[in-house]
């Protein structure tokens, strides 16, 4: 059964890489192919807040069956044009909200690319862009607590639960929003909102977390991207 799982992850993440290599492609030969526009072009930033949503599985019982939402945002770096951009998301970091019963914080990199659809029919400049996507990110969550040592005295008077362990992930995403690019002559001010889903490619996990596994997740985000057109 474990086998089995493990091919199933692994024809899963054959699946998005294939179709990420193959946008990837399709982009770069649009742009060689010099579509009309294709002066259009720009390089900046991204600023992203957002909720992220899953489930653990795991033989110790205060992790089994928890469902972790977490609540953070992401910096990163943009470019493209009016058919496709490439988004490096350079460092994100979550924290589980007040209702996960254990505190599990994420930080995370992404590379993500969105299609624009609607521009390969109408490449005017429209203010309302809608979108699909797909990459990849490599994600770690930290957990924190005292249920490793059951006879430990929880200090109250502490901040923070001490660090327990890690587990880390490279995750496929698909996902769609919609941009609202507003009109600028000499840059760009995209904002935007998305939803995504998740499934997990490889896991690696500190020896204490060897069973526990995380489901796939599900986000929805918002944001701005903003920078020069060249």
């Amino acid at each position: 059964m474990y086998s089995q799982s493990i091919l199933s992850n692994r024809l899963k993440g054959f699946v998005v890489l294939s179709f990420f290599i193959l946008i990837c492609f399709n982009a770069v030969l649009a742009q060689a192919q010099g579509m009309r526009n294709s002066n259009y072009r720009y390089f900046g930033f991204e600023a992203n807040f957002g909720m992220k949503s899953t489930k653990l599985t795991s033989d110790l019982p205060a992790l089994n069956n928890m469902a972790v939402m977490e609540e953070g945002g992401s910096l990163g770096f943009v470019m493209g044009n009016q058919l496709v951009k490439t988004r490096l998301q350079a460092a994100g970091f979550y924290y589980s909200n007040s209702s996960v019963k254990q505190t599990v914080n994420m930080v995370e990199s992404a590379l993500q690319l969105n299609v624009y659809p609607l521009k390969f029919i109408n490449k005017s400049r429209q203010a309302i862009n809608p979108y699909v996507s797909g990459g990849i990110d490599y994600s770690t969550l930290k957990f924190f607590g005292y249920y490793n040592n059951p006879d430990a005295k929880i200090n109250y008077s502490a901040s923070s639960a001490p660090y327990i362990g890690k587990i880390s992930m490279t995750r496929g995403t698909v996902g769609g929003g919609i941009e609202w690019r507003l009109p600028q002559m000499h840059d760009f001010v995209h904002i935007f909102a998305e939803a995504r889903y998740s499934w997990a490619m490889g896991q690696d996990a500190d020896d204490f977390f060897e069973n526990t596994k995380v489901a796939n997740a599900t986000s929805i985000n918002v944001g701005v991207s903003f920078g020069f057109l060249r």
